[in-house]
């Protein structure tokens, strides 16, 4: 992504926070009336997701889904602690239209590059993972249980961070009538599954 795209995105984002401020309204995301988590962190996020579907030795990089802009500050909107002496305080945590798009932005990027890397066979991933997502990249050959496989998915790259509540509700939204997996396939498929899990609040937020 070139740094004037992300330019004109974050004046863009930016003006929206600034005009609900003068409306006196609240910038801060919310669910339902209650206030959602802070972020955890582009440091955090980008250990969870290497560390549940990467092998150790591979390279991957959140913040090079900013393209040039990853050199203007950008990934420090993220979440990032400001590097003071004695200071543990994570900067830029709290969810607002700037911080959220940009999450967008990267979780876009790193989707596409995890969908292409699971449906080439790609060494760089987790072996269960790779299994997985393989398996779903053939679709729609094939009559395995695709709601046991979408938990499996899920699983790998959530984990036990949601409830099984948020997964079953996840996994009846991907197969219902007009859902990504009677939608879309391939590729394009594991890239919709992987962005919802990334953008899901219980991956990105601290509960």
């Amino acid at each position: 992504m070139k740094r004037t795209k992300v330019a004109f995105i974050l004046l863009g984002m930016s003006l929206m926070v600034v005009s609900c401020k003068h409306r006196g309204e609240d910038s801060e995301l919310q669910s339902g009336g209650r206030r959602v988590g802070s972020f955890k962190g582009l440091a955090a996020v980008q250990t969870t997701v290497k560390g549940r579907i990467m092998l150790p030795t591979s390279y991957f990089d959140l913040a090079q889904f900013l393209g040039d802009s990853s050199d203007d500050g950008l990934p420090a909107l993220l979440g990032a602690y400001d590097g003071r002496p004695g200071s543990s305080s994570l900067q830029n945590a709290t969810p607002n239209a700037v911080n959220t798009m940009l999450w967008q932005i990267v979780m876009d990027g790193a989707s596409a590059l995890i969908a292409t890397k699971a449906c080439s066979g790609g060494i760089e991933l987790e072996t269960h993972f790779k299994q997985v997502s393989k398996k779903i990249c053939d679709w729609p050959t094939g009559a395995d249980d695709r709601a046991q496989t979408l938990r499996e998915f899920w699983l790998n790259l959530m984990r036990y961070d949601a409830p099984q509540a948020e997964m079953e509700a996840w996994v009846s939204q991907m197969t219902a009538s007009g859902g990504v997996v009677t939608t879309l396939q391939g590729q394009a498929l594991v890239k919709d599954l992987t962005q919802s899990i990334l953008m899901n609040p219980f991956f990105l937020l601290e509960q």
